[in-house]
């Protein structure tokens, strides 16, 4: 699990980079198709291809491996789904303020870009725009051809910042630059708080009025997000009946899967399979918007976001259990069902793929496709990664990663607005003269890959800082095994 966590914490960083202010060969966002191939004069980057592709699967696992990681924690079943919660708190409230840090240097505008960027006149999907808690939404969206009526352009505002000429992330209001990747933990916060009762149950210590509880709560969040989508959503309360209906079919089908709740007979494997057939129900069928997807934090996004990173959050800790409360996990672990079959894996694989033109639909963490086809699809293929990694992950033997490599992706997704931001003004000149004058394909790769390995450089040196900092004050320490000789017995014990 935590080679697996590692491993997207830099390809989230990647992305991350693609996208700032820079706009490093970063695709348009009313869409670029994959043509590498074929326009050998001016063909696509390939970061496009690789993201479009890692982009179906990079966010829902590290939600499930969190999943996991709750399910493997230690300490006793019942309080097992709050282990790590102030860690987490913690590490969130370090984020945001070098996040804040960065945004307080700066000159504290969204529109404040390191390149100067006029859109140029093609289709955009546009519509009345409002400000929300200092994030941009937009609703009644409409597909129209202006100048550049959404977003204005972005330039430098040299001499406006206190370090720092230029906003890493524009278009981005006045809240998101303090949050930025850590909304990734905060969800987190939440979604470990509301799935307390349900954690509880497939421990063992089932309640009836917790999990009524929680699918209250739950629901309610669904509600608040449906009624601030508006017109975005058709059909509001079709939608709030079939959120309502499918998560309690869920919440009972993982409480089946609990120790003794479910028949002999029945594979646990076949429960998590209709576990995931509820969840691929709810975001490939659910009619949660309507006509052409804002590229932007709409809240009926939201509320797409919130049911993904909820059932994948689940689905991670639902599937992993069983090997933290059987001790043998030969004897006890989920036996493979389809797998046994695993060359039919071919075709879901080929239909579920993602295309490699982009399309953004929505934000860049997950895409919320206009058609339900192609949404049901592509949900189908995140879900064929998490149950793809919890095969090989039982069946393929995994060494434990360095400590020096776990601090160093923890330091790398801290501190990414950090590096990104001070390595950009660092580069600036190599960074401005590779760059043309508007966004380009194939500009500024190299100053991409520079700013990239200089933050992998960065985060491990950070991470044996601060080895080296802990093994210090270790050695300050006092032996615990020496002091506790001239303490009473009894006090020892107690």
């Amino acid at each position: 699990m935590d080679w697996l966590r590692a491993v997207l914490v830099c390809l989230v960083v990647y992305a991350h980079l693609v996208f700032c202010g820079a706009q490093f060969g970063r695709p348009g966002d009313a869409g670029t198709p994959d043509d590498h191939a074929y326009n050998l004069a001016d063909p696509n980057h390939l970061a496009v291809r690789w993201i479009s592709v890692a982009r179906q699967w990079c966010i829902p696992l590290l939600f499930w491996v969190s999943g996991a990681a709750h399910a493997l924690s230690p300490g006793s079943c019942a309080h097992r789904g709050l282990s790590g919660l102030q860690k987490v708190a913690a590490l969130t409230a370090l984020g945001v303020a070098g996040n804040a840090a960065v945004w307080l240097l700066g000159p504290r505008d969204e529109q404040c870009s390191f390149r100067q960027v006029v859109p140029v006149r093609r289709d955009y999907i546009v519509g009345e725009a409002s400000d929300v808690l200092g994030l941009r939404t937009r609703r009644r969206a409409t597909v129209r051809s202006d100048p550049w009526p959404w977003p204005p352009p972005l330039w430098p505002c040299p001499g406006k910042g206190i370090l720092f000429d230029f906003t890493e992330d524009p278009y981005s209001g006045n809240v998101e630059p303090y949050l930025n990747q850590m909304w990734y933990t905060a969800v987190l916060i939440i979604l470990q708080l509301l799935n307390l009762p349900l954690f509880q149950a497939l421990s063992g210590h089932a309640s009836a009025w917790r999990l009524s509880l929680q699918w209250s709560a739950t629901v309610l969040i669904y509600g608040l997000l449906t009624v601030g989508s508006g017109k975005d959503c058709g059909s509001p309360w079709v939608l709030m009946l079939w959120l309502g209906a499918s998560e309690a079919f869920f919440v009972w089908l993982s409480v089946m899967a609990a120790p003794g709740m479910r028949p002999q007979r029945l594979p646990l494997r076949l429960l998590h399979y209709a576990c995931a057939t509820v969840a691929l129900a709810q975001l490939g069928a659910s009619p949660i918007s309507r006509g052409p997807v804002p590229n932007d934090v709409s809240t009926a996004w939201l509320l797409y976001i919130f049911l993904g990173t909820n059932r994948w959050f689940q689905l991670g800790y639902i599937m992993t259990l069983p090997r933290s409360l059987h001790a043998s996990m030969q004897a006890c672990d989920v036996k493979p069902l389809v797998s046994q079959a695993w060359p039919l894996a071919i075709v879901p694989l080929v239909l579920c793929s993602p295309s490699t033109s982009w399309s953004m639909a929505g934000v860049l963490p997950y895409p919320m496709l206009p058609r339900v086809v192609d949404r049901f699809l592509y949900a189908a293929g995140t879900l064929l990664a998490l149950f793809t990694s919890d095969r090989l992950s039982r069946h393929l033997e995994c060494g434990p990663l360095p400590a020096l490599l776990a601090r160093a992706a923890l330091a790398l997704y801290l501190l990414q607005v950090i590096f990104v931001t001070v390595f950009l003004q660092l580069l600036e000149s190599w960074a401005r003269s590779e760059l043309g004058p508007t966004p380009g394909r194939e500009d500024g790769t190299g100053v991409l890959a520079a700013i990239y390995a200089l933050s992998l450089l960065s985060s491990l040196v950070v991470a044996a800082l601060v080895g080296a900092i802990r093994a210090w004050r270790g050695q300050r320490a006092p032996d615990a095994s020496v002091s506790q000789r001239f303490r009473p017995s009894d006090e020892i014990e107690a």
